[in-house]
């Protein structure tokens, strides 16, 4: 019985190590991208960045054109069938 366990013991160590180990790969080639792109990231950060302050400015017109239109919903007379 006890050689049973110590079998069980040592291939969940094994088990284990194969795991961390094929992660550990895993992790180490994502690594490697990041590297190697990482000038492309930074750009397109800085495009990202850019176009939020077109989104923000567009945002604030459409605010506008929004509230003009609830005005205008709000101003016009209701026909007298109503």
């Amino acid at each position: 019985m006890i050689i049973l366990e110590w079998i069980v013991v040592i291939s969940l160590i094994v088990a284990m190590y194969m795991i961390a180990n094929k992660y550990e790969k895993k992790m180490n080639e994502m690594q490697k991208f990041i590297d190697e792109n990482r000038d492309l990231i930074g750009h397109n950060h800085g495009k990202i960045d850019k176009n939020l302050d077109k989104i923000k400015e567009h945002h604030d017109k459409l605010q506008k054109h929004t509230n003009r239109i609830e005005q205008m919903w709000v101003t016009i007379p209701k026909s007298k069938d109503d």
